[in-house]
């Protein structure tokens, strides 16, 4: 082949493969381009999908925060409806009992003595089914909180035995309290929720014993020298245990669920609804521990629960029993005539009660305008101003009452003691620039009075009483903080002890005023609340606190402060609860506050 040949052969070969490389890169081109199309329409559908499940999501999330929204108003309404028909029905049952133990306390003959006891026992069944069964609603909603507060734990147990010590006596029962000897006394917790515990089981106990005893018992949780003296947690042991019917093996299973007793026919022979043991469930697992039960039929039952309760600093303090409460000894008296300024009837009879121990006389003023028209027409030698009432308070009165001295020229500065329960040093420097020269806490005493007048009424002493400083204006500063009462404790019965001594006579008529006042003050309660009114909220918050706290009862003073601060705040939203903790802890200050009105003075 020549050369010419061979090169138009290679010529021809390098083109055909130059076509076949352009149809291979055509082939790849349509490849590429159908796939770059496929994967464009799988990409856009893709998003299209994503576009889809996120307006899903969305629509699913808001239909969630809806339903989430209506369910928590459902809750929030089931919850204020609950807390207001709890007051509702409670409130004319508590009238009921009043009238059923004036009743009781009159003239009766064996029959209608009788029907007395049988609609009082009703009443109170029915009064402890309407607090089971808000109580129940509460842990439902998740609502139902405790109170870290110090308390008395051996003086708690007591109580609760004394309120059981009658019926047990009524079924010819023994009763017993023991504590062991290592059991600490000073602790903290909720003492109100494991009073409540304790007294259902004492209840349940009482109510299936016939014949024998019953029991309450605590001991510490762990042997003697386990407890490291340096922790601040220490388990505690209560029991309770009876010699009663005792329950079948069967029914433990389902003893602490709702409505559910041992067998039907406990129902129809006892009565109850099995709230009560459901509701101890809740409480004990709250607080920290888990109730358990043993029992053998026919033989008694023995329910105990150990809770971790923390160790309290608060020392030892004297004897708070009624027995060794305050008996004034007064060697001073005072031809003084004094001005009480305050609006709750109660809180003034107490100081006009107070004041007559030490020979004072008494003017009453239900607000700050009264008060300085009082001192203008009457001119009292002292005057005792509570710093909180409505239209002009105690601090506007006192700088228009030293308004009034420099511009009539008064030549003696009329003393303006100040009175409340407030103790912080903002409500002290608020009251010297207002021009008053010394501060009372409530609850007020027979000591603390003393000391006040030999203060500033010093030329007038006809006893020993000293003055302690000059009448003169002072710079107010913050008492020490008064502890008449254990901490966490319901009820100071020393407070209440005191007043009964100082009042006598009268005593029962200021309870039973104490009362009327304290219910109609919960009636305008319920009412600005619905009406969303902070102002008057706080304004009958500070009443009842301040009227309670002159009686003893501070559990209730405690709750009151509460709502008291919360309406300062501008918010109601757990004021209706707060207002049926009032209530009901009224009702249980008011069974305190009777039965020693009843007691015979010794």
């Amino acid at each position: 082949m020549s050369e010419s040949e061979t090169s138009e052969h290679l010529r021809q070969e390098l083109e055909k493969e130059r076509g076949e490389r352009r149809e291979a890169q055509a082939v790849l081109d349509a490849l590429l381009q159908a796939t770059s199309e496929d994967l464009y329409r799988k990409n856009r559908d893709l998003m299209r999908l994503n576009e889809e499940l996120d307006a899903r999501v969305q629509a699913r999330t808001l239909d969630l925060a809806r339903a989430m929204s209506r369910a928590e108003r459902a809750d929030t309404a089931k919850s204020e409806f609950l807390a207001r028909m709890s007051h509702e029905i409670r409130t004319p049952m508590n009238g009921v009992l009043g009238m059923l133990e004036v009743l009781r306390a009159g003239r009766l003959d064996a029959d209608q003595a009788r029907c007395v006891r049988t609609a009082h026992g009703s009443a109170l069944a029915l009064l402890r089914l309407i607090d089971d069964l808000l109580d129940t609603s509460k842990i439902e909603a998740g609502m139902l909180e405790l109170e870290m507060l110090d308390f008395d734990l051996h003086a708690l147990l007591d109580e609760t035995r004394q309120l059981w010590t009658q019926e047990a006596q009524r079924k010819q029962l023994t009763l017993d309290l023991e504590i062991a000897g290592d059991t600490p006394r000073f602790v903290v917790g909720d003492a109100a929720r494991l009073k409540q515990v304790l007294t259902n089981l004492l209840s349940n106990a009482l109510k299936f014993t016939e014949q024998g005893f019953v029991r309450l018992r605590a001991a510490p949780g762990a042997p003697a020298g386990v407890i490291d003296k340096l922790q601040t947690e220490e388990p505690v042991v209560f029991s309770v245990q009876d010699t009663g019917i005792g329950i079948a093996a069967e029914a433990k299973e389902t003893l602490f669920a709702p409505f559910t007793q041992a067998d039907r026919s406990i129902s129809r022979r006892f009565g109850g609804t099995g709230l009560g043991l459901s509701i101890c469930k809740e409480l004990v697992r709250m607080m920290g521990g888990e109730i358990g039960v043993d029992s053998t039929l026919g033989a008694g039952t023995r329910f105990s629960f150990t809770l971790p309760l923390l160790r309290s600093a608060t020392p030892a303090r004297a004897d708070h029993s009624p027995e060794a409460a305050f008996s004034p000894q007064v060697s001073s008296q005072y031809r003084a005539t004094v001005l009480v300024a305050d609006d709750t009837d109660t809180n003034r009879e107490v100081a006009a009660a107070l004041l007559a121990v030490w020979g004072c006389t008494t003017r009453f003023a239900a607000d700050g305008a009264a008060a300085l028209d009082s001192v203008c027409k009457h001119r009292p030698d002292l005057v005792l101003m509570d710093c909180h009432m409505p239209g002009m308070d105690g601090i506007t009165a006192a700088r228009e009452i030293r308004s009034w001295e420099r511009e009539s020229a008064a030549t003696v500065r009329l003393p303006i003691i100040a009175v409340s329960a407030g103790v912080s040093r903002e409500d002290h420097v608020r009251c010297n620039e207002a021009g008053m020269d010394d501060f009372l806490t409530k609850p007020l005493g027979v000591k603390a009075i003393g000391q006040m007048l030999a203060r500033w009424i010093p030329a007038r002493a006809t006893g020993a009483l000293a003055p302690e400083i000059p009448a003169a204006p002072r710079t107010l500063e913050p008492p020490a903080s008064r502890s008449r009462g254990r901490r966490g404790s319901t009820f100071d019965h020393a407070q209440m002890e005191e007043m009964r001594a100082v009042v006598g006579e009268g005593f029962p008529s200021l309870v039973a005023r104490f009362e009327a006042t304290s219910r109609e003050h919960i009636q305008e309660l319920f009412v600005a609340i619905r009406q969303s009114d902070a102002k008057s909220v706080q304004r009958i918050a500070h009443r009842l606190k301040g009227a309670s706290s002159s009686l003893g009862a501070t559990g209730l003073a405690l709750v009151c402060a509460r709502l008291l601060r919360l309406a300062r705040s501008g918010s109601l939203s757990r004021a209706a609860y707060l207002a049926d903790r009032i209530d009901r802890d009224l009702t249980h200050a008011m069974a305190i506050l009777r039965g020693t009105a009843r007691r015979p003075r010794r």
